[in-house]
């Protein structure tokens, strides 16, 4: 899945995931590593070849506590910072206004 979504420029078995993208636990994906097997986690949900009751690379609901891994994530997918603020530029009365912020209309919606 890394490879198909070009975060890995070539497939990598569970031992070459052990070094992929930095340290630690990421905010959306993290992939969980050792000489034997690998997972990752996608925004809470679990893509794993193991689970109970059925085989085969599927999405699991049900958490891995991940001991026994070491937990690694490309840093190219963390999220921005998040402003508190709405970003929204000033507009004058005659411009072409959202109805609901008085927001200036995104280029592709006007």
């Amino acid at each position: 899945m890394l490879h198909a979504a070009g975060v890995l420029k070539r497939s990598r078995d569970s031992g070459g995931l052990m070094s992929f993208g930095t340290p630690g636990d990421g905010d959306r994906i993290t992939v969980y590593a050792n000489s034997g097997h690998a997972f990752m986690t996608i925004a809470g949900l679990r893509f794993d070849t193991s689970g109970r009751g059925e085989d085969g690379p599927r999405w699991r609901r049900e958490p891995h506590d991940g001991n026994g891994y070491d937990a690694r994530h490309p840093a190219r997918f963390q999220p921005p910072p998040v402003s508190r603020r709405p970003r929204c530029t000033p507009v004058s009365p005659r411009s072409k206004r959202s109805r609901t912020s008085g927001c200036r209309r995104p280029e592709s919606l006007r």
